[in-house]
């Protein structure tokens, strides 16, 4: 008999790719390239209208071209595949506009597919921004990090795009771009999964550039652009002498002699399992419908709830982590084949989310700090009621509670914590409890917690929590945090880099991981 289990996400975190956008821009010395091209510059422009033969409203003075008042656009008259693009702009704030989109609204159109937003956005809280707002990839991604400056201060975009590759008129790869913004990275080689909603079909042929013209009479100066060639991969890291690491890390293989361990794309990650005979595994979901995936729950339905932490390690130096990257989304399989296709977001702009579970009409969510009661209303978040401002404690990402499981005894408990909590008569409790675990929590039908130590294999509360504690003759808990694994030395199937690390020791030269 075959028994199916669940293979998750996290199958659909690896995307293989054949280069990068990385390592073009030189921040630290933004000179123009000798081949560039100059699109906007001193004595004029080399733009034309979107539309041939349409009298465009764009004027040019002064060095300075300014979009045009009503819906106008213009374009380069060359087609760009791969290239660097230099920016300079300066929003407007608009007079009552009609909505907070409309306040200054440009953008940049990539091969007319792909939109970088330019709006008036300075000053919009973290927790307000959207996708709709300035450094975005419009309805796509949020920047990384918040750098806008307020209306009427010069700005710089600094690009790298790769087109998407094409076999024939099949997407073999995403587009993938790099921004800075102000001379801060916004955007780090973020592979494109569609076109823009009123962007051009994707398709094999290079496109040209479009600046937009959206009612707002944004300014742009000194912009050139130089075309690249990105079909070469990567070229590797070389490889670093070996030495003793620091942090009392144990070097069972020298860094050198650790073979690659590329990502892989879903299909082959599939193929890359080795399983019983009694069971089987299949793909759920994968990227780009989920994200980096810290948990998940069922609802009655059978939809997926996803706890997408997105802001996680975004890059080596963990930038813009505790910004608002992450949420929950509603994954649903609309077909029954056994993968959830259809896909919706419950809440945005979560900072680093960590657990839900259902109860009565809503979730409990765990956050980066505070424990929360969410009512569920049309698959959107209703109201809010504050459990525990303090639930998940201080300390590193790794080193906070999560888990939010309902056992037995109707208490929820959790890991890396000594609380617990339950609802009585319409208020909240929180108990103290045995401290257990660090990611992950479950249960038998027994009641009996199972949990891990990041290091340790399982772990186990062999009696029902609290249950000896109330005999003052048993000080200290006996059958809890029991290691019920035969050995507690755990070693991955295949290579796998320690990318939640990356201090001192961990990098080479270049900044790339050293070892696993």
């Amino acid at each position: 008999m075959k028994i199916p289990q669940f293979a998750a996400a996290l199958l659909g975190l690896f995307s293989a790719t054949a280069a990068t956008t990385r390592g073009v821009i030189d921040v630290a010395n933004p000179a123009r390239p000798a081949d560039a091209v100059t699109l906007v510059g001193p004595q004029g422009h080399d733009l034309i209208p979107e539309e041939t033969g349409k009298e465009t409203k764009w004027v040019f003075a002064d060095g300075v071209l300014t979009a045009s008042p009503v819906w106008d656009s213009l374009v380069t008259k060359e087609a760009y595949r791969d290239f660097q693009l230099h920016v300079e702009f300066n929003v407007n704030k608009a007079e009552n506009p009609k909505d907070a989109e409309a306040d200054g609204n440009s953008g940049i159109y990539i091969q007319k597919r792909y939109e970088l937003q330019i709006h008036n956005s300075f000053g919009i809280l973290e927790k307000d921004y959207t996708a709709a707002f300035g450094g975005s990839i419009y309805k796509l991604k949020k920047p990384d990090r918040l750098v806008n400056k307020p209306h009427g201060e010069w700005q710089t975009y600094e690009i790298v795009f790769r087109s998407a590759r094409f076999d024939g008129e099949k997407k073999t790869e995403d587009a993938r771009i790099t921004v800075y913004q102000n001379g801060k990275l916004i955007h780090d080689d973020f592979p494109i999964p569609r076109k823009t909603g009123a962007g051009a079909a994707e398709g094999p042929d290079p496109g040209p550039i479009k600046f937009q013209g959206h009612h707002n009479p944004v300014k742009f100066r000194n912009v050139w652009i130089r075309k690249l060639d990105l079909n070469a991969a990567a070229k590797p890291a070389a490889k670093a002498p070996a030495k003793p690491q620091g942090k009392g890390y144990v070097q069972v293989i020298p860094f050198e002699d650790i073979p690659p361990a590329p990502a892989l794309p879903p299909a082959e990650a599939l193929k890359s399992f080795r399983l019983h005979e009694d069971f089987e595994i299949s793909l759920a979901a994968h990227e780009p419908a989920v994200q980096t995936p810290f948990a998940a729950a069922f609802d009655g339905d059978g939809r997926m709830w996803v706890v997408e932490q997105r802001g996680y390690m975004l890059n080596m130096n963990a930038d813009g982590e505790d910004g608002p990257h992450g949420c929950i989304s509603i994954l649903t399989d609309t077909d029954g084949d056994g993968f959830f296709d259809g896909h919706k977001v419950f809440m945005d702009g979560l900072n680093q989310p960590r657990s839900i579970a259902f109860y009565k009409n809503g979730l409990l969510y765990a956050g980066h700090d505070a424990l929360e009661f969410i009512e569920i209303k049309d698959d959107k978040a209703g109201a809010r009621t504050m459990i525990d401002p303090e639930y998940a404690g201080k300390g590193n990402v790794e080193h906070r509670a999560n888990g939010l499981l309902r056992a037995l005894d109707n208490w929820i408990y959790n890991v890396k914590s000594d609380a617990r909590y339950r609802e009585v008569g319409g208020k909240w409790v929180k108990e103290k409890t045995d401290f257990r675990g660090q990611w992950g929590i479950s249960q038998n039908n027994h009641g009996r917690l199972f949990y891990n130590e990041n290091w340790f294999g399982m772990r186990a509360d062999q009696l029902m929590p609290n249950l000896l504690q109330r005999n003052p003759n048993f000080p200290k808990p006996t059958g809890n945090s029991v290691n019920i694994s035969y050995r507690d030395k755990l070693f991955p199937a295949r290579v796998t880099p320690g990318v939640n690390r990356g201090g001192e020791g961990d990098l080479d030269e270049n900044g790339h991981l050293k070892a696993a």
